[in-house]
């Protein structure tokens, strides 16, 4: 049986019960001799949605691009640029045609008119969805520099990060690792757009790369989120470098951090990963509105 992690983003309620239950009647029925098992969380903000996107990545996500707080193409920007590598459907009403197509020549899957959704038609579009996505993503791993900051991607950062984690536990040292996450970047996008914010990104990431040292590994997350793994610096020394960078060159931004520390043991590279996401999520809890 395939089990897809289904994140429906619909403010609709109505609507979110009536594809709810389309979903769960796909497993009712075989198609191409496979049993699909559709496990599904609803939300209704846009917000919501890229919190869980970053947090744990569903394996598809389905959504109405006008929502409560946030419309139309933004919507489908905001949430793809949160998973870059997560096949996206929206749902449209009637009418909507042209704004399906300009989602897809920015990276949609597919665009589904609510009218026509079915359990068949729509169990059809997800397995496509994720083959083509899986697809995209194969032809796409040879690369793994983010064109638009030149640090590692993700899963180039990940890779290696660990092989950094393993060579300073061989030798008895630590590695630190730290995320420093743009305060407020979503209050940027809806007041500028998103070619500001994508100019304020590539600002920050040139304040990582000054400030971060020639030993650091440098990747970038997610659209405002950088990792840095350094065998030489304490996370206190690399967040304070990048603290003072940003004050002294009176940039209009702040960052919120996360960290964490490998001394001894055998963590892995997702652990100290998820250590500086839990520390990450406690600052931003406990000192919002920073910039």
């Amino acid at each position: 049986m395939n089990k897809l992690r289904v994140l429906l983003v619909e403010s609709e309620l109505n609507d979110a019960r009536f594809i709810q239950e389309a979903l769960a009647e796909i497993e009712e029925t075989t198609h191409g001799g496979t049993w699909l098992h559709c496990d599904v969380t609803h939300l209704e903000r846009a917000d919501d949605a890229i919190v869980v996107i970053e947090a744990e990545p569903p394996d598809l996500v389905l959504f109405n691009p006008n929502l409560e707080d946030s419309c139309g193409l933004a919507t489908f920007s905001a949430l793809r640029d949160a998973g870059p590598n997560l096949p996206l459907i929206a749902m449209l009403d009637a009418g909507e045609e042209g704004l399906g197509r300009r989602m897809l020549r920015q990276g949609a899957q597919d665009f589904l008119l609510k009218i026509e959704i079915d359990c068949r038609p729509l169990a059809r579009a997800l397995l496509n969805a994720v083959e083509r996505q899986r697809f995209c993503r194969g032809t796409q791993s040879a690369s793994t520099i983010d064109l638009e900051t030149g640090f590692y991607t993700r899963d180039g950062f990940r890779e290696l990060a660990n092989r950094d984690l393993r060579l300073a536990t061989g030798c008895n040292r630590s590695l630190t690792l730290v995320l420093a996450e743009l305060d407020n970047l979503w209050d940027v996008d809806a007041a500028c757009g998103r070619e500001a914010t994508h100019d304020l990104v590539v600002e920050a990431a040139n304040v990582i790369r000054d400030g971060a040292g020639d030993t650091a590994v440098l990747g970038r997350a997610a659209l405002g989120r950088f990792g840095i793994a350094d065998c030489q610096r304490t996370p206190e020394q690399t967040i304070l470098s990048l603290q003072h960078r940003v004050q002294a060159g009176h940039h209009a931004f702040a960052f919120v951090f996360g960290y964490s520390r490998a001394i001894g043991g055998s963590p892995t590279i997702d652990d100290l990963i998820d250590e500086a996401e839990t520390v990450l999520y406690e600052n931003k809890q406990a000192f919002p509105n920073l910039s």
